[in-house]
């Protein structure tokens, strides 16, 4: 099977990546993977299977994954001057567009990189199958949201949240898959991962908090003021954030400087993303991350936990920063029993690495690939 895969890229995500010494003089391909582990476990299934698998990563005509080397930050800055930015996201959608309608591959896989409606149904015509994968995103899409194209012009969608799946079908999309999140293994396996009585922090935050998180960030706001006298600690790559968040707030960097904030601290917070709450199912990336770092989770409640871990025993779900307040509180005062909740979430993470979650995938995109040709 001949398999394609495009993805957009977080640009802060990538030159966290660049800066790391033990990715220097990686290609930029696999810097790009780094950086995402989905399209990364993905490959890696292909690759097992002996499918033809081709990607093409990037948000740039002169940086992507068919590149021989990453831009330097002047080039980037550069990109950022109008009107080059439009310019350039239109000649990369072109060439990906060329590239796909030369090559034919069975199966497209895209995020954020949705081929032009004319690219779309002539890929259909020769037979492509169009998969749109999502993350979380439990908020109705607006009009002119790239995920909404890229929903309305699959044939499959991939979605880790019941709400997007929901969606999707609504937007027209004939079959849509649900599939939980999960992490990265292979950023924790030399984590050197202090003891969890002797880690520096009580509670700590690893993650964004920008204008798309203003839910999140009134919480973490609030339970932070609460527990003001604890130590505390905020990595985040938001900047401007307003009183206490602002002064706690320090880089988090790139996806390998990850697992080495997480352990910092005792207890970690996860909120979901704004307007999880009406979600059925669908947790983000951290519920399986804060484990993976030896951390006791303190998240908001989710629909679906209950099928990776035991509420209580396994992680601690909450509903308002009052209670993320006291239990905090009685977990620290318990640190024994708070460590062995903390280790037995650890040892149920390793079913749910993106790995794994690659092979299930694939094997939605080939049951779907043999369903079009029996047709």
């Amino acid at each position: 099977m001949r398999l394609a895969i495009s993805w957009s890229i977080n640009e802060t995500f990538l030159l966290g990546a660049a800066s790391d010494p033990a990715m220097r003089g990686a290609a930029p391909e696999e810097l790009f993977l780094d950086c995402l582990p989905v399209p990364k476990g993905i490959m890696a299934a292909a690759r097992r299977r002996d499918h033809d698998v081709r990607a093409l990563i990037g948000n740039s005509i002169v940086e992507n994954s068919c590149s021989q080397r990453l831009q330097t930050s002047w080039m980037r800055r550069l990109r950022r001057l109008r009107p080059l930015p439009r310019l350039d996201a239109s000649l990369w959608q072109s060439w990906r567009d060329r590239w796909l309608l030369r090559w034919r591959p069975d199966v497209y896989i895209y995020c954020g990189t949705v081929p032009s409606r004319r690219t779309a149904a002539r890929l259909k015509q020769v037979g492509t199958l169009l998969v749109q994968y999502t993350g979380i995103y439990p908020a109705p899409l607006p009009p002119h949201d790239v995920v909404r194209r890229g929903l309305s012009a699959a044939d499959v969608a991939v979605c880790n949240s019941e709400g997007i799946a929901r969606q999707a079908a609504e937007l027209g999309c004939p079959r849509a898959h649900f599939v939980y999140s999960a992490y990265e293994d292979s950023h924790f396996r030399n984590l050197e991962m202090t003891p969890w009585s002797a880690r520096p922090y009580d509670v700590g935050f690893v993650g964004e908090i920008g204008s798309l998180h203003g839910a999140r960030r009134a919480f973490l706001a609030e339970v932070f003021e609460r527990c003001a006298d604890l130590k505390l600690s905020l990595h985040t790559n938001t900047s401007e954030l307003p009183g206490a968040l602002g002064r706690l707030a320090k880089p988090a960097g790139g996806p390998r400087d990850l697992p080495r904030l997480l352990s910092l601290s005792r207890i970690s917070l996860n909120v979901q993303a704004d307007g999880a709450e009406h979600d059925t199912r669908g947790v983000n990336f951290r519920t399986f991350e804060i484990p993976a770092a030896g951390c006791l989770q303190v998240m908001t409640y989710q629909g679906g936990i209950e099928d990776i871990f035991v509420p209580d025993e396994d992680v601690v779900c909450v509903t308002s920063p009052e209670e993320a307040e006291r239990r905090i509180r009685a977990l620290l005062a318990s640190p024994r029993e708070a460590e062995a909740v903390a280790a037995r979430a650890c040892a149920k993470v390793a079913s749910h690495t993106w790995a794994r979650r690659g092979d299930q995938i694939l094997e939605i995109c080939e049951a779907e690939a043999r369903r079009r040709r029996s047709e």
